[in-house]
């Protein structure tokens, strides 16, 4: 978990306001998210809520996977680019992954 540690220091640094507006934002955005994809998986999605615990998993499985598997460049300006890409990947994989064992066994 050493790799993870911008990660832990970012949210150790939170503090008043901002610490209210990144968990409120956060929240908002993961809820949205949830129906979002409910919307998009309709019959293949899991309801607003489990859909939304999915996208907090491939959040935080995605943040692991690029802090502990995926090198940083050396020039700093993709770095950012490569987070985002490593969040949307697992959480993408997640949900279709667990889209097709669903179709399977129902």
């Amino acid at each position: 978990m050493n790799a993870m540690q911008p990660v832990w220091e970012f949210f150790a640094n939170l503090e008043g306001f901002e610490f209210a507006a990144f968990w409120i934002a956060s929240f908002t955005f993961v809820v949205l998210s949830g129906f979002f994809l409910d919307y998009i998986m309709q019959r293949q999605g899991f309801g607003p809520v489990m859909n939304a615990l999915f996208v907090v998993g491939g959040i935080f499985l995605g943040l692991y996977v690029r802090f502990n598997y995926l090198r940083t460049y050396q020039t700093q300006l993709q770095d950012p680019y490569l987070t985002i890409a490593s969040i949307l990947g697992v959480t993408a994989l997640m949900l279709l992954a667990m889209a097709f064992v669903r179709n399977r066994t129902s």
